[in-house]
């Protein structure tokens, strides 16, 4: 190769790519996504978690009342604008819910983080990956989304920002402006009713068309830039079509700059910390096979490489766009890995005496998956927050009218879907974003016992339901105050009554 092969470059999709067999793209992306599922499934579907609470309970609100304006769930936020961006995830949460119990609501989460990696495999092999690069790549992912595959909003929008990936990198690929990059917009629309992380997707397809608007105005192509900034305005201008109108605007905003965030773990720094290894290791590994690659001479795709580097800086920031860079990486990873092993990506279908005995393996596990999701108790569903604490705060509540509850995060999301007479007395759930910031940052100093005058949190309260698991230093602290008394520390859980309130 001559010198100026080592160049990061545009080029068009790879020649391997046009003999790949569409049948048997879609059997390698089914047997992956059908992995994803079950994976998914069985490690994180059978765990209702704090946002799964908050999905049920504001799809049930929706149903009963229609789209919330204004908070009436906790005391911490009571009055405040409540604009529920996910209105449309906690919709389809509740409904299926209706329809088929919790094995429904944790099936739909991991159906769609499982069509989201089996999209991911066909986007690197259209591409031009071999079926050994492309199951890297995307297996990659997969692990990524496994650290956040819990059963809540954001997994609806994993395949959306595949789809998104897909058309950004075939539209750039194609060197000029076709209206067929304008499928971004419905895609948009559905994913600012389903999740904030749209904005990611947004500012993705905002920023890619926008600098290949610029790069074409450059050499004075202004039919091909006009289409390009257009697509750009319209990604922006889509993030706004929510029935909420001019509201949303100040909602992101808000959100974002909320000092309150801090306290979040998926809000932290990315570190080298256990949780994080899957992360590091992608981006080493990414890094690193980009280098080889660029040593030995072999030309790259940029616009790729520049997604996944751009979202790899996010992620330092923040543990919760891991799982977007994990996704974007795996389309340039799988195009590094094939140019390194020097493999064509032509394949046909699998043979009959392979394929049958496949598919009914793949036929056998989705059916095992769903009936262990099936027979899953609720018990164990609802395992994650100590049961007994809910039961024991309720009956307790229930008894004394007057009474305001303070759980943690997660007994307080618990206690709002299986209490619903409770609304209005609970002190806070996991929506961080609904508080004001100084009444959260107070509540989080609580659940980790920090601070001289940590107990302020509970002024207004008089009785505590805690998962003690969750927060293993408050328990041992609350037993401790003498203005409390213990009521019950059965099964992982710990309930206080205030002295004064006792009956």
């Amino acid at each position: 190769p001559t010198a100026g092969a080592t160049r990061l470059e545009t080029a068009p999709r790879p020649p391997a790519a046009a003999g790949i067999s569409a049948r048997a793209i879609a059997g390698r992306a089914l047997a992956i996504g059908i992995v994803a599922f079950g994976a998914v499934a069985i490690a994180w579907g059978r765990t209702m978690g704090p946002d799964t609470y908050i999905s049920l309970t504001a799809g049930r609100l929706i149903f009963a009342h229609g789209l919330p304006y204004t908070e009436h769930l906790t005391v911490g936020a009571a009055g405040r604008p409540w604009i529920d961006q996910q209105w449309l995830a906690h919709v389809i949460f509740y409904a299926l819910w209706k329809v088929g119990g919790n094995p429904a609501v944790a099936a739909s989460s991991a159906l769609a983080i499982g069509a989201a990696i089996a999209l991911l495999y066909a986007l690197c092999m259209r591409r031009g990956a071999d079926p050994v690069a492309a199951w890297l790549g995307s297996g990659a992912a997969l692990v990524i989304c496994l650290m956040f595959a819990e059963t809540r909003a954001q997994s609806f929008a994993y395949p959306l920002f595949v789809g998104l990936l897909w058309i950004v990198l075939r539209e750039l690929d194609r060197g000029r402006f076709s209206p067929r990059a304008l499928w971004i917009v419905p895609i948009i629309v559905v994913w600012a009713n389903i999740h904030g992380s749209v904005l990611v997707g947004a500012a993705m397809v905002a920023a890619c068309f926008g600098v290949r608007a610029l790069m074409t105005a450059i050499r004075r192509n202004w039919r091909s830039a006009a289409g390009d900034a257009a697509v750009a305005l319209l990604a922006v201008a889509s993030v706004l079509v929510t029935p909420y109108g001019s509201a949303i605007v100040a909602y992101y905003p808000r959100v974002l700059g909320d000092p309150a965030l801090a306290t979040i773990s998926e809000w932290q720094p990315s570190s080298f910390n256990v949780i994080n290894l899957p992360f590091v290791a992608l981006l080493m590994g990414t890094l690193g096979a980009a280098c080889f690659a660029r040593g030995r001479g072999l030309r790259l795709q940029w616009w790729p490489i520049a997604i996944a580097a751009v979202l790899a800086a996010l992620a330092t920031h923040a543990l919760r766009y891991q799982v977007w860079f994990g996704v974007s990486a795996a389309p340039a990873l799988a195009a590094i890995i094939t140019q390194l092993r020097g493999r064509s990506a032509d394949t046909g279908p699998m043979p009959r005496r392979i394929a049958i005995p496949a598919l009914a393996l793949m036929v056998a596990a989705t059916l095992g998956v769903v009936a262990a999701l099936a027979t899953t108790p609720t018990s164990r569903y609802e395992g994650f927050v100590s049961q007994s604490a809910v039961a024991t705060a309720a009956r307790y509540a229930d008894a004394h009218p007057a009474v305001r509850v303070l759980g943690d995060d997660s007994t307080g999301s618990a206690l709002l879907w299986q209490h619903p007479e409770l609304a209005g007395r609970v002190g806070f759930d996991a929506r961080t974003e609904i508080y004001p910031p100084k009444r959260f940052i107070t509540f989080a100093s609580f659940l980790v016992v920090a601070g001289r005058n940590w107990t302020a949190a509970t002024h207004g309260y008089q009785e505590l339901a805690i998962t003690c698991w969750l927060h293993p230093g408050l328990c041992p602290a609350v037993e401790h105050l003498k203005a409390w008394r213990v009521l019950s520390t059965r099964d992982g859980g710990l309930v206080a009554v205030r002295r004064s309130s006792t009956a």
